[in-house]
């Protein structure tokens, strides 16, 4: 069974980045354009997505994601990384309510990206531990 990382809405500078970041490259990564395809990828990712990058930025006509909320429901242990080339205080503010682990600026500054997504992996890691630990205390 192997984890997963997830880019929903990846243009060519986050695919690019999901790449090229050291501490993604022993996950399995798919990139998904539209809700039809998320949906084909569940039942083979269900339980093992670690991060979820959801790009706003370039969102073609006529296609859609899942709200964080839906994202977490659909992933509940994962770590959900907005990115948009319009990210301000107002829009950080309401993912992370939402349960967003961070949100992300475009154009992305590749130090940054890679501290977020270290961070978001550690936290996915921690949760897991701290579950196992849980259920084995029970």
């Amino acid at each position: 069974m192997s984890d997963y990382v997830l880019a929903l809405g990846a243009d060519a500078e986050l695919r690019n980045a999901v790449l090229e970041t050291p501490g993604l490259q022993s996950y399995q990564i798919r990139f998904c354009d539209c809700s039809e395809q998320l949906h084909q990828m569940l039942p083979e990712i269900r339980e093992q997505a670690i991060v979820v990058f959801v790009d706003v930025s370039h969102r073609p006509t006529g296609t859609s994601f899942p709200g964080i909320p839906d994202i977490k429901s659909l992933f509940p242990a994962s770590q959900v990384i907005l990115l948009s080339q319009w990210a301000d205080e107002t829009l950080w503010i309401e993912a992370l309510q939402q349960g967003a682990f961070d949100v992300l600026s475009k154009p992305l500054d590749s130090r940054e990206f890679r501290r977020v997504v270290d961070n978001a992996i550690q936290k996915y890691h921690a949760r897991l531990a701290s579950q196992k630990l849980r259920a084995a205390v029970k």
